[in-house]
């Protein structure tokens, strides 16, 4: 860990603000997160979320964006060239959520990731589970995963524990939904949660890819003082396929919020304000009529 800053490193604060591009110089970068960090401190750890159900538009610069960069063990990124995109749910009417979802789609050597920057900050023993919705084609026996990167409380500044519903215990079915829980598992299993952190693969360490266990285990190896960085829902590195995926719940101390992946919905004048208008837009979302009103004002 950098003493400049207690509790982050200098590469977790360039992936914190930058999604994995260093941008500022490192004093500015290191001002920026230590002040971050105080500030989540008196505000109870972390960005609050909205309980029930929220619509988000995935796209550069909102709270929900699409990536295709691949983070090393090291957390060096390396771009590819993976396809995201809100699209028609496949076989109309099968998704519980609606009429549209996100897609991911990678071919052998992409990643395809649908990320969020709204746990940033917050501890890792916050994060109570996570259920979501998906829906995979090309490659049977895989699809989305869920991926928490984290700053270990100790020397370590970038950790990623990923949850698989196969290393959980449960089949990966072609073409049809199906709705997983990260805090479940079948059979023998012990959980599905692992790390390419703990080496070599083949290790009995609970946590490895050999040995996935629960989250709780994880929280304890890295300590109560580790901190998310980043949280996505990943495809890419097993073989050519599609996925899709809706519904993604996440519990954060007791409190759940589920996204559900809907078009943008964009208004075009400040006379589609009027009659509950600016509630429906969701590039940009705004708080009540007069925000809308504003922003259109100032156009």
């Amino acid at each position: 860990m950098d003493a400049g800053c207690p509790g982050w490193s200098d590469a977790a604060a360039n992936r914190l603000l930058t999604h994995g591009e260093t941008s500022l110089p490192t004093t500015r970068r290191l001002t920026a997160v230590c002040s971050a960090t105080a500030l989540a401190g008196i505000l109870a750890a972390g960005p609050a979320l909205a309980a029930g159900t929220v619509t988000i538009t995935p796209e550069e610069g909102a709270d929900w964006y699409f990536s295709s960069t691949h983070y090393a063990e090291t957390g060096a990124p390396t771009p590819t060239t993976g396809i995201g995109d809100v699209v028609a749910t496949p076989e109309a009417g099968s998704d519980p959520w609606g009429t549209h979802v996100y897609q991911l789609a990678v071919d052998t050597s992409q990643k395809a990731r649908l990320e969020t920057s709204l746990l940033n900050g917050r501890p890792l023993a916050e994060l109570n589970g996570v259920i979501y919705s998906t829906y995979s084609t090309g490659l049977p026996g895989y699809g989305p995963s869920i991926n928490v990167t984290i700053d270990p409380e100790g020397e370590d500044d970038f950790v990623t524990l990923v949850w698989e519903a196969n290393k959980a215990g449960f089949a990966m079915a072609d073409g049809t939904w199906q709705d997983w829980d990260t805090t479940t598992s079948a059979g023998s299993s012990a959980g599905g949660w692992w790390t390419p952190s703990i080496q070599p693969f083949s290790s009995a360490t609970p946590g490895s890819n050999r040995t996935p266990t629960d989250l709780a285990t994880l929280v304890e190896f890295y300590g109560e003082g580790s901190t998310i960085t980043g949280f996505a829902v990943n495809v890419g590195r097993h073989g050519a396929m599609t996925a899709y995926v809706d519904g993604i719940g996440i519990t954060v101390g007791g409190d759940t919020t589920t996204y559900d992946v809907q078009p943008a919905v964009r208004l075009t004048g400040k006379q589609d304000c009027k009659d509950g208008g600016w509630a429906t837009s969701t590039v940009p979302v705004f708080r009540n009529q007069g925000a809308c009103v504003s922003h259109f004002a100032r156009r």
